[in-house]
């Protein structure tokens, strides 16, 4: 069997559900308003964010997404209708078994999975970090690289295509030169992938989703964090030997692929390399102080890693050190990093049974409106290199938040 069809399936039931009226669209702005909010949005970010909190019932705790989105369901293998006559490549397909993955693909359109590039652990044992990267390309062409992270079923593959198709928008729409960006996706895989048979044996490899909160690999005697990973890659984009003429490097992610590029982000320092973030629908976020627009009372472990960094003996060994050195200077590398925080207006779902994550908010798009707020509160004003994009009419959808115009003008040009 091919690809997750049982994933399909429950997102079409979720769709089929939203749209037998299920006061779901109680929880969600007219078209009108998202529009307002969406313009707001690109000047003053706080009071767009306001504006969405003061969306009727946008606190109510549920799992079903909305019912009027502009493009049904899940669907990322078609292009958005805003981009009809755009190039759109099909998206390539693995073998699944339950829940892991049997099979991942070594190549397809126009990439290929790198198995070359090796990582040391800190006993010196060298293990393979394998990655998807454009199979042809003229290094001195390369003025930008965008590193996009899996979401939650670990299908870099889809990612590297969908970030690809988002670059044919840039191409035709924006004028963006062919050739001149490279796309990279890592594989992060876990234990069950491993036991499907997917990860070869110097594979590095994660427990379960500890890859997106900079866990160690779970390697025998793993030392090697999955954010270390990621500076490898970056500099390895930004090595003006390799790449000569790159300009800028943009990590992006959606869904647990933006909380993996938030997190980081907090955490990261390689603030002297030319990068900025998109994070697209995030589902919950590392806050930077012990304050949460919600009771935290019962839930001792709110501001632990990776929902804070109150706890710092919690968070990822990879910036322990660095945040018990000098944890105002870290918080504001955070700020001061050139970031997007794209929100679909229709991503009111997403409720957790963790409350940790629930004293953020009720769902997505609650907690991203709070942490907008919380980003102006712990700055004193809203950081400067920080933009907004309230996606009107669009849902927790992966290609569709890609493809939007905001976000591919954001990441491409």
């Amino acid at each position: 069997m091919y690809y997750r069809n049982f994933l399909a399936l429950a997102l079409v039931a979720a769709t089929g559900l939203a749209s037998a009226n299920v006061d779901l669209g109680k929880r969600q702005a007219s078209h009108s308003e998202q529009k307002a909010i969406h313009n707001q949005g690109t000047t003053d970010p706080v009071a767009a964010a306001k504006a969405v909190l003061a969306i009727k019932n946008i606190g109510e705790q549920g799992s079903l997404w909305a019912n009027d989105s502009l493009v049904s369901g899940d669907e990322n293998g078609k292009q958005v209708p805003w981009a009809s006559n755009v190039t759109f490549h099909s998206l390539p397909a693995a073998q699944v078994d339950g829940e892991s993955w049997a099979t991942v693909p070594d190549s397809f359109d126009s990439f290929t999975l790198n198995k070359t590039t090796k990582i040391t652990d800190r006993k010196g044992v060298q293990l393979t970090m394998p990655f998807y990267i454009n199979s042809k390309y003229t290094a001195s062409n390369i003025k930008r690289a965008i590193i996009v992270w899996p979401g939650m079923w670990r299908d870099s593959w889809r990612y590297a295509a969908m970030t690809n198709n988002a670059y044919e928008i840039a191409k035709s729409m924006y004028g963006v030169e062919d050739g001149s960006v490279l796309i990279i996706a890592p594989l992060f895989l876990n234990e069950g992938d491993k036991q499907s048979g997917s990860v070869a044996d110097d594979y590095v490899f994660f427990k379960d989703a500890g890859w997106s909160v900079g866990g160690t690999t779970h390697n025998e005697n793993g030392t090697i964090t999955s954010f270390a990973i990621i500076d490898k890659l970056i500099d390895y984009v930004t090595n003006t030997r390799e790449f000569p003429n790159l300009e800028k490097v943009v990590m992006v992610g959606h869904s647990l692929g933006a909380q993996a590029n938030q997190r980081y982000a907090v955490l990261s320092d390689r603030g002297n390399k030319p990068i900025s973030y998109w994070f697209g629908n995030p589902g919950a976020y590392t806050w930077l102080s012990n304050k949460r627009p919600d009771s935290t009372s019962g839930c001792d472990n709110f501001d632990s890693w990776p929902n804070g960094i109150g706890n710092a003996d919690s968070v990822s060994v990879y910036g322990r050190r660095r945040l018990k050195k000098n944890k105002d200077g870290l918080v504001q590398d955070f700020l001061n990093r050139e970031t997007m925080i794209a929100l679909g207006l229709t991503d009111n779902g997403g409720h957790s049974s963790s409350c940790e994550k629930n004293v953020q908010g009720a769902n997505r798009l609650q907690k991203g409106a709070n942490f907008i707020l919380h980003l102006n509160d712990v700055n004193g004003g809203f950081p400067e290199q920080f933009k907004v994009n309230f996606v009107p009419r669009v849902s927790h959808q992966d290609y569709p938040m890609l493809a939007n115009l905001d976000t591919v003008q954001y990441i491409f040009t």
